[in-house]
């Protein structure tokens, strides 16, 4: 795939500063990046839904995402929706599954729960608010001073007035 952007993330930063374990990826060199948007110049035999010139998005946990090029496997690369910036794009496989596994699986959110949301302005921040919201969960969100209004907005024009 010939990448076009780089999505730096936490997980981008800690690694690099050797703060993660990274398993063999321990050992230099670091492959910084970890997801990506960009063309997919070629496919391996046997891939059927990609195609040279299609527009993905895509995640590899070997990292390589701030390279030129990245290698991936096919089951890791997902069409850019039509429309979509790639930077919107790569919060479907950043954002938007990290809010989902920290509100479902591992924090085990029902309707009728009341959960605290940091950093609500930020990119998964936003993904956790929406999603809590959806699945019917009272939401207290903290965001910086100069995010305030922005978060406060997102509460007042959805407020349910019945």
């Amino acid at each position: 795939m010939l990448l076009r952007l780089a999505y730096l993330t936490v997980t981008n930063a800690f690694a690099a500063l050797r703060l993660l374990p990274m398993g063999d990826r321990d050992k230099p060199p670091y492959l910084a990046g970890i997801e990506g948007a960009g063309e997919v110049t070629a496919v391996g035999e046997g891939v059927t839904h990609l195609e040279p010139g299609a527009h993905v998005i895509g995640v590899s946990v070997n990292g390589g995402a701030f390279a030129e090029y990245m290698v991936l496997p096919a089951n890791a690369a997902i069409p850019v929706p039509a429309g979509w910036a790639d930077e919107q794009a790569l919060g479907l496989v950043v954002n938007w599954p990290t809010a989902l596994a920290a509100l479902r699986p591992l924090g085990g959110l029902t309707a009728g729960q009341i959960v605290l949301i940091h950093a609500a302005a930020g990119g998964t921040g936003q993904a956790a608010v929406k999603m809590a919201r959806h699945y019917g969960a009272t939401v207290i969100a903290t965001a910086p001073p100069g995010k305030h209004e922005l978060v406060r907005n997102w509460f007042t024009s959805t407020r349910s007035t019945s």
